[in-house]
């Protein structure tokens, strides 16, 4: 067998087969197409012969889809071309100076970071990480902290609030923050939704949170929802809350909440006997896509007043609950009215007012006394009993036994965030 050239080892090392070699190179493959102009090189070169430099130099202008590659070894050390491994992956190597890749959690993400009502003055959040408002850096907190209603002083136990005091019936955003040097993260407290009065050495945020205060500049147990979506989150507004009921959508971007309302519950009448009960309010749920800046006007039915001695004076319907002009919900009947409130409106789902008349069942003896009457229910619980008050959201009155009726149940306005 003829012993091959130098040059046809040479070749025989760059091709795969007659017209074609294959290269790969930071994982893309190369595929190099010899040119007739490399076989006419090829004709003069007889057996034997030795590849000169400008021998090389002629390849390379015929294989110039090479470029540098062509004289470089492949591996990890300076001035290498990267091969991948057994497994078809980059090898590790220093990528300090690579440019335009994401890095950490991605934009607006969030896990954990549920955060509830402690006491009127404080309350906990919950471990968790969220990347930062400006998407530059990722705020991890391993233990959870239990932060007051006072200024802000680092740690749990401490105050959280950004700047003043506060404020009765007001909106609270909880922030999530790290230290410019990540050398530490904690919570802040502060009225703005969006540019908190940030604490020295602090610079990345993230809002993950919003509670309420009440008339008594306490946190409200009942109004506090959280920025993940994951963390069931829900808001009730009653009657007691005052100071304009207006909600305001919390975050700066789009999202679905559920409106769910409750009419209060009507007045019991009085007579010698057993007085006639107050019916339930009725109902309405909706869900929609609330839009940042949102602010609706809420109205939460009070109950209707209790029929006295007689019903001089006598007992009154409940009042409507509305949630602007998404759903308007009616109150219960006033007891010894035998129809019920009408159905509420707007809703996905809209539900009629409960009431209780001798042809309705709804009677119920108490242990060791005599008969009963429960008032009309709601969607909430059931309605309360004789000369009782309404306890449940919406519920009506009791009647009178032998005197005064019982007031009904004041509305009730509950909004899920999902």
């Amino acid at each position: 067998m003829q012993k091959k050239s130098l040059r046809q080892r040479f070749l025989r090392f760059l091709l795969d087969t007659p017209r074609k070699a294959f290269y790969i190179a930071l994982g893309v493959v190369f595929t190099i197409s010899i040119s007739s102009a490399f076989a006419a090189w090829n004709s003069t070169k007889a057996s034997g012969d030795l590849i000169l430099a400008s021998d090389w130099n002629d390849l390379v202008t015929y294989l110039g889809t090479f470029g540098t590659a062509a004289t470089k070894n492949v591996g990890t050390a300076a001035n290498n071309i990267i091969q991948l491994d057994a497994n078809a992956k980059i090898p590790a190597v220093d990528g300090s100076q690579l440019t335009g890749l994401a890095a950490g959690a991605p934009t607006n993400y969030i896990t954990g970071l549920s955060f509830y009502y402690a006491t009127t003055t404080t309350y906990t959040v919950n471990t968790g990480k969220a990347r930062d408002g400006a998407d530059s850096e990722d705020i991890s907190l391993t233990s959870a902290l239990t932060k007051s209603l006072s200024a802000w002083a680092a740690g749990t136990g401490n105050g959280s609030l950004d700047t003043g005091s506060v404020a009765i019936n007001t909106y609270y955003y909880v922030w999530l923050i790290k230290k410019t040097d990540k050398s530490a993260v904690d919570v802040l407290l502060s009225a703005s939704a969006t540019a908190p009065t940030m604490p020295s050495g602090y610079t990345y945020k993230r809002v993950i949170g919003r509670l309420r205060t009440n008339t008594a500049s306490q946190i409200n147990a009942n109004i506090m929802c959280s920025a993940n979506p994951a963390n069931v989150s829900r808001e009730i507004w009653t009657l007691s809350d005052t100071g304009g009921l207006y909600y305001e959508t919390p975050w700066p971007s789009s999202f679905s909440i559920e409106v769910q309302g409750g009419g209060a519950g009507g007045g019991g009448s009085s007579s010698g006997g057993i007085g006639s009960p107050g019916g339930g309010g009725s109902w309405s749920t909706k869900v929609y896509k609330a839009s940042p800046a949102d602010s609706v006007l809420m109205t939460i039915g009070a109950g209707g007043n209790a029929g006295t001695w007689n019903n001089s004076p006598g007992p009154t319907a409940g009042g409507a609950s509305s949630f602007g002009t998404y759903i308007t919900v009616p109150g219960g009947i006033c007891g010894g009215i035998t129809t019920r409130s009408a159905a509420g409106s707007g809703g996905d789902i809209n539900l009629p007012g409960y009431y209780v008349t001798a042809s309705i069942p709804g009677y119920t003896y108490t242990s060791g006394g005599p008969l009963t009457i429960r008032a009309g229910g709601s969607i909430y619980g059931p309605g309360a009993e004789t000369s009782a008050g309404g306890g449940y959201y919406g519920c009506g009155g009791g009647g009178g036994n032998g005197g005064s009726g019982a007031y009904g149940a004041a509305g009730v306005i509950i909004i899920k965030y999902f």
